[in-house]
């Protein structure tokens, strides 16, 4: 494996960070490590390794950046589509851009799976393309300069690693692919276990209409950003809005007895799905899922109030 690292190694590393960036669960970190480690020894220069990386990785970002601007939030959901936890996806990195703000760009780099859900958020919420330019250069290459340069650095001890894999040859990628794929199995049983319980937790709009017109104790969270709010100029009567960005930072206000009703405008009703798993880490019981979403409300002709 070494030599044809040490063989291949720019076109290796390109791949290895576009492929990351761009959304493939392939951890490049290794790559850098051991680039940097062939550095020291002089089979690959520095330099151009992280002129390399720094390129490949701005190249992967940019395309979600500019599929984020040209289709909106629909990209997002693409993204986290192929994730192993698709509810948490979304969710994740609303809340990093509602802490750190547009920093989310260079911090994204250091997160597992974050990069082009980030890139794309910063596309739809219109950040300039120059800032976003140099918010992802900078966290390219505070990126992929760390960790060539531990690499390089440390790279008696990164040899040392590479020579005990390769001493576990075929048996040590099979151990490796087997522990990979239970770990893939596991995250997909947990995510179907949860998605059924949440199939369970659905209230139709007949029976909340119902309660709320016998005034019963439930409060309604409408998970709609401020934008699909404004466009439709109308809610549930009752309904608090409560966008999923904020969920963290909104999550005391949500009462802790009573019932919960979460509803939002995605297929499926990813984003209810995602916030209700949310609020249940803070302790919020009692949720329950409008099913059909807005839409299915309107569908249904049931009463909205105008903002």
């Amino acid at each position: 494996m070494g030599e044809y690292l040490a063989a291949n190694g720019y076109w290796v590393l390109v791949a290895a960070v576009f492929a990351e960036q761009v959304g493939v669960p392939m951890p490049a970190t290794p790559i850098l490590l051991w680039m940097g480690a062939l550095a020291a020894v002089g089979k690959l220069s520095l330099f151009w390794a992280v002129v390399t990386a720094i390129l490949a990785c701005v190249s992967a970002d940019s395309v979600w950046f500019w599929m984020g601007r040209r289709k909106g939030r629909a990209v997002l959901r693409q993204i986290c589509r192929y994730s192993l936890e698709p509810e948490r996806c979304m969710t994740s990195a609303n809340t990093w851009f509602l802490r750190v703000g547009d920093q989310t760009v260079v911090l994204a780099k250091f997160v597992p799976a974050l990069s082009p859900v980030a890139a794309a958020i910063a596309g739809t919420e219109g950040m300039r393309a120059r800032r976003y330019l140099w918010l992802d250069l900078l966290g390219a290459t505070a990126w992929t300069g760390g960790f060539l340069g531990l690499g390089y650095v440390l790279h008696d001890q990164v040899e040392r690693v590479v020579e005990r894999v390769e001493r576990l040859g075929k048996w040590g990628l099979l151990v490796g692919g087997v522990l990979l794929v239970g770990f893939a199995v596991m995250k997909w049983g947990k995510r179907q276990r949860v998605l059924r319980r949440m199939q369970e937790a659905r209230i139709s709009p007949e029976v909340l209409w119902q309660r709320l017109e016998a005034g019963g104790r439930v409060t309604v969270l409408d998970l709609r950003s401020a934008e699909e709010l404004a466009a439709e100029g109308a809610k549930i009567p009752r309904a608090v809005h409560f966008p999923a960005a904020e969920v963290e930072g909104r999550q005391h206000t949500v009462p802790r007895d009573g019932e919960i009703v979460l509803y939002c405008s995605c297929p499926e009703e990813r984003t209810s799905v995602a916030v209700a798993l949310a609020l249940e880490r803070h302790g919020v019981g009692g949720i329950q899922m409008l099913a059909g979403g807005y839409a299915g409300w309107r569908e249904r002709g049931l009463r909205v109030e105008e903002l």
